[in-house]
Parts: C-alpha cells; sequence; structure tokens
C-alpha cells in the first residue's frame, strides 16, 4: 500500500502578525517527468485533500505546530528509489518571520513500479553486541518488496552470515538478482 509520512513546523516564538508558511513539493527531474514520474503530493488538511504545494497559516500570536503529510504519487514510470525536494518559504507582515530562512525537507520515494527491496533497520541502524541478553545485544531488520512478484512467482531472500551478502533469487523476471 502507500505510505504516507509528516513533518511538522512551528515557529520559534509568537509572531505579531500572521505568518504564511508555503509548502511545495518539487517536480520529478527532467528525464523522469518526460516518461510520467511524479514524485509527492502534500497535505495540510489531515489527507483530505492532496496537491503539489499548500500555504499553513499561523495567525498573530500562534506558534503551532502544524503537520504537513507527504505521500508518493502513484505512477507508472518506474524511476527507482529517488528524493523529493520539499521548499518552504515564509511571508509576514511581521520583519521576524518575513523571508525567513526554513531548511527544505527530503522525502525518500520508493518506487512501486521497479522490483527490488527495501531493508528497513530498527532506530535507524543495526546494532548487536555478542553474548546473550541482558549482556549482548540483540537487534532487527525487516525486508519487503518494493513490488509484489508477479502471479505463480515468488522472491526468495537469503542472508549468509559468513561473508555478509545477501543473495536474491527469484522466478519473476523483473527481481533479476542482477539489479
Amino acid at each position: 500500500g502507500q505510505t504516507v509520512d509528516s513533518f511538522t513546523v512551528s515557529l520559534v516564538s509568537a509572531p505579531a502578525q500572521a505568518v504564511y508558511v508555503n509548502v511545495s513539493a518539487a517536480a520529478s527531474p527532467s528525464e523522469a517527468a518526460a516518461a510520467g514520474a511524479r514524485t509527492v503530493l502534500v497535505s495540510i488538511d489531515g489527507g483530505v485533500t492532496w496537491q503539489f504545494a499548500a500555504v499553513l497559516t499561523f495567525a498573530a500570536g500562534e506558534q503551532g505546530p502544524k503537520t504537513v503529510l507527504v505521500r508518493a504519487i502513484d505512477d507508472t514510470a518506474s524511476e527507482g528509489p529517488l528524493n523529493a525536494v520539499l521548499s518552504l518559504s515564509a511571508q509576514s507582515a511581521d520583519p521576524t518571520y518575513n523571508h525567513a530562512e526554513i531548511r527544505n525537507v527530503l522525502a525518500e520515494v520508493v518506487d512501486n513500479d521497479r522490483a527490488g527491496l527495501i531493508i528497513v533497520e530498527s532506530n535507524g541502524d543495526t546494532t548487536v553486541l555478542e553474548g546473550a541478553p541482558p549482556a549482548g545485544i540483540v537487534d532487527t531488520y525487516t525486508i519487503a518488496p518494493t513490488m509484489a512478484p508477479a502471479l505463480y512467482t515468488n522472491v526468495k531472500v537469503t542472508l549468509f552470515f559468513d561473508d555478509d551478502s545477501l543473495i536474491v533469487t527469484s522466478t519473476d523476471p523483473r527481481f533479476d538478482p542482477t539489479w
């Protein structure tokens, strides 16, 4: 299924005047866009509406936080994993926030139109320590395909501990291990 992620925007102090924060998703690189690739959409109303850009409004005295939802556009182009840039900018009659510098947000987009594997480490990394708990440290990770294998085919992932290799075999040619 489609994954929705989020980030929040807050002001560091209460503004004297309303502050408008523009959130804009960058388009796909030109070659990918020509093939029909699209990046992400944003929502500022809890996922009721989705668009390429939206404006967060902070009333005078309001600091937030306000939540921005982000989801990938389900296109048919096979563009592979990419980072979509979400640009933010501010306008206000309050000089503290008018054209204030705001860092971009990167959204990692995993393409469901290209065969591959997603490896998700618990807590963002894998740390282990020899020995049984509580002296030793055990960690986990999850491996999932980016797309479902074709009907009547399978994908087998084997992890070899001796030489740190990950072997993928498949009867689905889209999961050819030479990718």
